[in-house]
């Protein structure tokens, strides 16, 4: 398996620099052109690189969730924090930001970013105290 997945990789190593070669030396007219094959192409390779890491990654976190039910209780909880987190953020970041609903989602997201940090720092703290 592992060798089948470097020689896969190997060959949209090549097909991704065969397309980027092609896209340098192409002229400024196909560069800036809505039909850019090069560029197409590239991001065509990209996003079924993007999809076959996204499907091997949630078959594996699928099957080691499924492994026992210990491992599905902990990802529920996990899975429910996050979502709180994601819930409460959404109010906060309205009343700290105002009403300007066309950010509202960016500074929604950034207000649980600033959150999951901040709960990272407690738990560290609190780690680093309890071994003491």
């Amino acid at each position: 398996m592992h060798k089948i997945t470097r020689i896969i990789a190997l060959i949209f190593g090549v097909l991704g620099l065969a397309l980027c070669g092609w896209l340098m030396v192409s002229s400024d007219e196909t560069k800036n052109s809505i039909n850019n094959f090069p560029m197409t192409g590239m991001f065509f390779v990209a996003y079924l690189l993007l999809l076959i890491g996204l499907v091997v990654v949630i078959s594996s976190a699928t099957k080691n969730i499924l492994s026992s039910p210990k491992s599905i209780k902990k990802t529920l909880v996990y899975a429910g924090a996050f979502l709180g987190i994601l819930i409460v953020s959404y109010p906060l970041s309205y009343a700290l930001f105002g009403s300007d609903s066309q950010f509202q989602w960016i500074s929604a997201g950034i207000m649980a970013t600033y959150l999951l940090i901040l709960i990272s720092l407690v738990s560290v703290i609190f780690s680093v105290i309890k071994r003491t």
